[in-house]
């Protein structure tokens, strides 16, 4: 399920694709041993003594990766979960709980065993927003699945990113050999003003709405198409072009108008600053023509119109670290909610963030105020009452 496959991709970034510096590298080799795509994949002979040293039955489980003899890629067999869980579940006559206990082993003992391949090789070059993405997407799941440790993780790599990645107050696109190179794209500011006000949502650390800020207006100065509307891809005051190309396109990474529209609504609820939805609207207007001829290349858009659509709502937890804190974290940030800004915090009635300004626990307990244009409802100290306003608002 979802789930699963967030959990595995974390898994994948933080222990294949993080550097010694602390970042996430841009790729691996696709070629093992002078064999492409030979890291990856298995013979069937292969997998089936692999699952035999687990302890497993081999022809069930190779089922369910999707092997067969003849193979599924050019004799070879890319694993892959070819059946539902619980249909292969059942085939094993196991419940769905013993199933993931035993999915868990296999893959160890696989990935062991692909371990002693050949090494691929890793494109070691970092880049500023692929890693902003990567740092929101480790923020969010690791709030969404209670993966603190993700969290964390986000907060180093995003650190490297301002402690390396800036040149005389300008961001830098890549990083590599412990140089920082080529003028930041508009994708690079918006991606890690995203990542700092993510990580700000997930703390409650000034330093990350500070910086995110920053970031943001920074971003909206240097690529902002005051004629057109939204934001061009390059700077003519960093890097000049005689044509600044303005991307609309939601593809493999977002376009930087999309990213940037996200920034602004979670700027406006954290702030109350309405000049921020205006940016954001102006954005949307840009693209929105084309988003409803090929509503499929315009996914990260399309998520920052339904939280347009939503009404708007701003959600501060303010507790020290415990428990009850916790609870509260956890029935705010435990789904997705379109349209809701939601900050943790520790108290800190004189936080320069409006959200926060003011608001602590009631009588030394952690409390919830659930709020709209920063207008609160009477807070909560409980899990379940501030489930009830999220559910009733």
């Amino acid at each position: 399920d979802l789930a699963n496959t967030a959990r595995a991709t974390a898994e994948y970034l933080l222990g294949g694709l993080r550097t010694s510096d602390g970042a996430f590298a841009s790729a691996t080799d696709a070629e093992s041993g002078g064999v492409e795509g030979g890291y990856f994949v298995w013979s069937y002979d292969e997998l089936l003594n692999a699952l035999t040293k687990v302890g497993v039955d081999p022809e069930r489980w190779g089922a369910f990766l999707g092997a067969t003899p003849s193979g599924n890629w050019n004799g070879t067999n890319i694993l892959h979960e070819a059946l539902p869980r619980e249909q292969a579940a059942a085939s094993l006559g196991i419940s769905a709980e013993d199933f993931e206990t035993e999915w868990n082993r296999v893959r160890k003992s696989l990935s062991r065993e692909r371990s002693t391949r050949t090494p691929l090789r890793l494109d070691d070059k970092i880049l500023t927003d692929w890693n902003a993405l990567a740092v929101r997407g480790l923020v969010r799941a690791g709030m969404l699945l209670d993966e603190p440790d993700w969290v964390t993780a986000a907060a180093e790599v995003a650190t490297f990113l301002h402690d390396r990645l800036f040149l005389d107050g300008h961001l830098h696109h890549v990083w590599r050999g412990g140089i920082a190179s080529v003028a930041g794209f508009f994708l690079d500011y918006a991606a890690l003003a995203l990542a700092d006000l993510e990580l700000f949502q997930a703390t409650g650390e000034d330093l990350w709405f500070e910086r995110g800020l920053t970031l943001a207006t920074q971003a909206n100065e240097l690529f902002q198409d005051a004629d057109g509307g939204g934001w061009f891809e390059t700077s003519e005051v960093i890097a000049p072009l005689k044509t600044r190309p303005k991307l609309i396109w939601d593809d493999a990474t977002p376009c930087g108008t999309s990213v940037m529209v996200e920034v602004c609504l979670i700027l406006t609820g954290l702030t109350g600053d309405y000049a921020w939805s205006a940016l954001a609207r102006g954005g949307v207007s840009v693209l929105q023509a084309d988003a409803v001829s090929n509503p499929s290349r315009h996914g990260w858009l399309l998520r920052q119109i339904e939280s347009l659509s939503a009404p708007p709502r701003e959600v501060a937890i303010v507790g020290r670290p415990g428990r009850a804190t916790d609870a509260l974290v956890r029935t705010a940030f435990g789904r997705p909610r379109p349209g809701t800004i939601i900050v943790a915090a520790q108290p800190n009635e004189s936080s320069a963030v409006p959200l926060l300004a003011g608001r602590g626990e009631i009588d030394r307990v952690p409390a919830a105020y659930v709020c709209e244009d920063l207008s609160c409802q009477r807070p909560v100290t409980t899990a379940a009452g501030l489930n009830a306003l999220l559910v009733n608002a």
